[in-house]
């Protein structure tokens, strides 16, 4: 599957019967409609780099400019290679591998996981079954719903080694998404949202969370997702702890 440059969704086919784009979706093609969806999320996504110390030259070409985006998008959560290491078995029945896909993505895509965290009461039957429930639970628009049949049926004739690891590409990609698109954002001059007793109660919220489900490297991940240090981060909950919240 080939992602749109600026989100977790797939560039959009000749055969889907949206118009084809080499580089978006359907919500970012760089047409009338889309327009001002595409350069508002291009800006946020260059701006969320670039607190990381990820900067894009904006002189590339149009497909190195695009892959770039691409590759420093992938950049802002785990590798799916990683959160998958040694903690699957492929030659199991569909239930184990939903079981085992409820686990990974609590460990290591939190905030897509909270979005799918219902899913974890189902028990899919079939492969098919287990890709539509997923990506209609991520977006349930026209545009998924016909997708996640055709990814089903291509997907679920590979054996799950392949299938598997492509569908975690896309909880992971979603996953960067949702870290950018919690960013605030304003066109201009780079300017925070949050004053720093905000800043705090939000860190601390979504430390919990992160406790509540067993990640690792709490810290690194929160310096991910606010675009501070780890050093920082750690000061910032020292200093809410120390107000006897905690």
């Amino acid at each position: 599957m080939n992602f749109c440059a600026l989100c977790w969704r797939p560039v959009v086919s000749a055969r889907s019967g949206y118009g084809k784009s080499r580089y978006f979706c359907i919500a970012h093609k760089a047409s009338q409609e889309t327009q001002n969806d595409h350069l508002l999320q291009k800006r946020r996504i260059l701006r969320v780099l670039e607190k990381r110390g990820h900067h894009i030259d904006t002189s590339l070409s149009q497909s190195a400019f695009y892959q770039k985006i691409s590759q420093g998008l992938e950049s802002l959560t785990s590798d799916p290679k990683i959160a998958m290491k040694d903690q699957i078995d492929f030659r199991k029945e569909t239930s184990y591998l939903f079981k085992r896909f409820v686990s990974v993505t609590s460990r290591f895509y939190p905030i897509t996981y909270k979005k799918l965290k219902n899913i974890r009461h189902i028990t899919p039957q079939t492969d098919e079954e287990f890709f539509t429930s997923i990506l209609i639970t991520l977006e349930n628009s026209a545009f998924i719903r016909g997708l996640s049949l055709q990814f089903a049926m291509v997907e679920s004739d590979q054996k799950p080694k392949i299938w598997f690891p492509n569908l975690m590409r896309v909880v992971a990609r979603h996953e960067a998404v949702e870290i950018v698109n919690e960013h605030d954002f304003h066109p201009g001059p780079d300017s925070s949202k949050f004053k720093k007793n905000e800043l705090r109660d939000k860190l601390y919220s979504r430390f919990q969370h992160l406790k509540e489900v067993g990640s690792k490297g709490k810290q690194k991940q929160l310096a991910i997702e606010f675009g501070l240090s780890e050093q920082r981060i750690s000061i910032l909950l020292k200093e809410y702890k120390n107000k006897g919240i905690t």
